[in-house]
């Protein structure tokens, strides 16, 4: 085939691609238990298993759907008890991601994203607590490049969120705190770490910002943290680093505060804080 006639094929094969992407399965979580069974309920653990295998988790009605081979999303209807946040407290670590997937704590009834330019009126309705589980609270491990997390809460992990493939979204997070925004609930280590490449981290609308805080910076504890030769490219840009929701305070005197590891090919933009303030494009080592 000649390049005059492969070019319309490539074109055709891209939009394909694309538009296979896009037709993707909604996968609901209704339970804020951590079980894996036939039960009649799908749990987030179960959830993201079925995005990974494009399985359903069981027979009865009310089981997760199958995902399907495309962008899939995992949302929230979580009825019962959650007038506040709804709290999932694994038991143990929640299946690694490996597949794309739009994961949307925005989708539970009553929450909603920020839209202040300064400050953040956002509710979030899905706290992940990991008390009991440790380890790492979401993992975006091999073949899950292209996925977005959106409108959690996660705290109380060693590390909330952990980045091993490239091209991904995490917007509109609180990490490290709680749901109101004003209480510190530290993850032990890193709030989030990032080994790969091509991440976004925030973005440039309001509804975008992280609030990621809580860890303790006299532990040498980053609030996000790029490590290894892979994590190049990356853009961190407009969160709110070591302070309260409101970008007003410290949400602790050693709140994680910090970006660690910005290299000249990580670009950390409009990260708003008197206590961590890495305005513009800060190119070069350095930690804050």
């Amino acid at each position: 085939m000649g390049k005059t006639a492969r070019a319309p094929f490539l074109a055709f094969a891209l939009l394909s691609w694309a538009a296979s992407l896009s037709a993707g399965v909604v996968i609901t979580v209704t339970s804020t238990a951590d079980t894996a069974a036939n039960d009649g309920v799908c749990t987030l653990s179960e959830a993201i298993t079925s995005a990974n295998t494009n399985a359903a988790s069981g027979g009865a009605a009310g089981e997760c759907v199958a995902g399907a081979v495309s962008l899939d999303a995992i949302q929230f209807d979580i009825t019962g008890g959650c007038a506040v946040p709804c709290t999932i407290t694994p038991g143990t670590a929640l299946p690694s991601i490996t597949a794309p997937v739009i994961v949307d704590g925005y989708s539970q009834p009553g929450a909603s994203a920020n839209t202040l330019a300064v400050g953040n009126d956002a509710v979030l309705k899905i706290e992940l607590n990991g008390t009991t589980a440790g380890g790492v609270g979401l993992t975006l491990a091999a073949g899950s490049g292209g996925s977005t997390i959106r409108g959690l809460v996660v705290n109380r992990f060693a590390t909330a969120i952990l980045v091993q493939s490239a091209g991904n979204l995490l917007a509109g997070n609180f990490i490290g705190i709680d749901p109101t925004g004003t209480i510190a609930r530290g993850n032990t280590s890193h709030a989030i770490e990032i080994t790969s490449t091509s991440n976004t981290i925030g973005g440039t609308t309001p509804a975008a910002r992280n609030v990621i805080s809580g860890s303790d910076l006299q532990q040498a504890r980053a609030g996000i943290h790029l490590t290894g030769s892979g994590a190049t490219a990356n853009t961190i840009h407009g969160n709110y680093i070591g302070t309260n929701a409101a970008g007003a305070a410290a949400i602790i005197a050693s709140a994680s505060r910090r970006v660690k590891r910005i290299d000249t090919s990580n670009l950390s933009k409009l990260n708003s804080v008197p206590w961590c303030v890495v305005v513009s494009v800060r190119i070069g080592l350095g930690h804050c």
